[in-house]
């Protein structure tokens, strides 16, 4: 039986890879949400030995640390995560989210500013875009289906 020592490089090097494994993932998939399963499974086939829960809890890290949008599907309340590119503003600005592959969109600003005098002006209603995404079909997407695949 081998035990760590606090600190010792054995468990450094295993915190090295589990990050720079999952960080690879998310950059991979900057523009498509992702779940925690989906990260364990590919940590799993890239070798690495984790479970859900360390997932998850690097995930919430990421989110709080402003590098990941956490959003929850309206069907069944899973969680998804998103890359939030800090050149993109997602603060600012509305997604669209395809139901089918997962791909993300980032509303225009000149769109969003249009929008949201309106939302305010008209319905008194403050947009939360943070957390804030519309479902439909991405090109790629609904040309499939209207070609009947």
């Amino acid at each position: 039986m081998i035990y760590l020592e606090k600190g010792s490089k054995m468990k450094r090097e295993y915190q090295t890879k589990f990050k720079k494994e999952m960080m690879d993932f998310i950059l991979a998939h900057r523009d498509i949400r992702f779940s925690a399963a989906e990260i364990h499974d590919y940590m799993t086939g890239k070798g690495v030995i984790t479970n859900l829960v360390t997932v998850y809890r690097n995930l919430d890290k990421l989110t709080a640390a402003g590098q990941l949008i956490k959003s929850k599907n309206a069907a069944d309340g899973s969680a998804f995560y998103q890359y939030e590119d800090p050149d993109e503003d997602c603060e600012n600005h509305l997604h669209l989210q395809c139901e089918k592959c997962g791909k993300v969109l980032h509303v225009d600003k000149s769109v969003m500013e249009s929008f949201n005098v309106y939302t305010k002006g008209k319905l008194g209603f403050h947009l939360n875009c943070k957390s804030s995404s519309l479902t439909g079909l991405c090109s790629e997407c609904a040309a499939e289906e209207s070609n009947g695949n």
